[in-house]
């Protein structure tokens, strides 16, 4: 299914598409795009969205027609004038290398539609260098070109980046939007609310993982929780019975329960404990060596991560 079929099922995301269609309509495009959102909600559906129908020859309505020779090329992931950079290498960064080969691709003429285009997935991700390398194209845009940035997370782009787009706003979707398109999947009946909360009703986030058949690993996951809460399991044994769970999934469970935890103390009346401040920002500081650092060292991680769950436990 393309992506602009998934898209339309996504109210949440329409407003972001009728704006990329207004200015696109009155001539008003701008050179680059920063479209903040995570990946669980659509962002990277919306930008290959949005890129097929700045390419497109008879876009309708901020949608790409599917029928013209660019569409039919960029579905065959051919299309001469359009560009794609995500992050690789052990760093999961988007390379300098990268950012230069596109700079050097933009300066030339466009051979099929009447613009080019790029998407650079997880830009957050680009280095001190990798940003400088494109800062020249932000400064001196080549002619009928249209740069796409998408962001994700709490690191931000450089100053001098950011200043030189513009940015299209990307709703998170409300949770009976969530619920309504999990049932149009049939979905909904196989996840919990307490799950649902935990992947933080990021829609396709849910729908990924319960068609990877990861269930099971909540439950088991779960039940380690209980054990190192209670001292019963220790944060050795949990990591390692917990191997086949992602960290980034990990992480999500362990700051959604405790968070979920200091929410209820506060509602009871509880006056805030200075240690509860400590932990979530030692999750804090956690997310970001996991989103940010090569080579995280996974049972290491998740030992250290249930070593923070039991003493937050010990200690509440």
């Amino acid at each position: 299914m393309v992506a602009e079929s998934l898209i339309q099922d996504m109210p949440w995301l329409q407003a972001s598409v009728d704006r990329f269609h207004k200015l696109l309509v009155s001539e008003r495009l701008p050179h680059a795009l920063i479209l903040p959102g995570r990946e669980g909600d659509g962002a990277q559906l919306l930008a290959q969205t949005l890129a097929r129908t700045a390419l497109c020859s008879t876009p309708e309505l901020g949608y790409p027609c599917n029928h013209c020779k660019s569409c039919l090329l960029h579905q065959a992931e051919t299309h001469p004038d359009y560009f794609k950079i995500e992050p690789s290498g052990a760093s999961l960064t988007v390379k300098v290398d990268d950012i230069r080969l596109l700079v050097e691709k933009f300066a030339a003429t466009s051979q099929i539609s009447a613009r080019k285009v790029a998407v650079i997935f997880h830009a957050e991700t680009m280095n001190t260098a990798a940003a400088n390398a494109l800062l020249k194209t932000l400064e001196e845009p080549p002619g009928n070109a249209l740069l796409i940035l998408v962001t994700e997370g709490t690191r931000p782009l450089l100053p001098t980046v950011r200043s030189r787009c513009q940015p299209i706003t990307m709703n998170r979707p409300t949770l009976a939007e969530t619920s309504t398109w999990l049932e149009s999947r049939e979905i909904s009946s196989r996840v919990s609310a307490e799950l649902l909360e935990a992947l933080d009703y990021q829609p396709l986030r849910v729908a990924s993982w319960i068609e990877e058949g990861m269930q099971p690993h909540w439950e088991h996951f779960r039940a380690i929780m209980s054990g190192v809460a209670q001292m019963q399991v220790t944060p050795v044994k949990a990591a390692a019975e917990c191997k086949d769970v992602g960290m980034i999934d990990q992480l999500d469970w362990i700051d959604w329960q405790l968070s979920r935890i200091v929410r209820q103390a506060a509602l009871e009346g509880n006056l805030p404990q200075p240690q509860h401040s400590r932990y979530l920002e030692q999750l804090s500081a956690m997310r970001s060596e996991l989103v940010y650092s090569a080579n995280v060292n996974a049972q290491l991680f998740s030992e250290n991560l249930f070593m923070l769950w039991q003493q937050f436990n010990r200690q509440s």
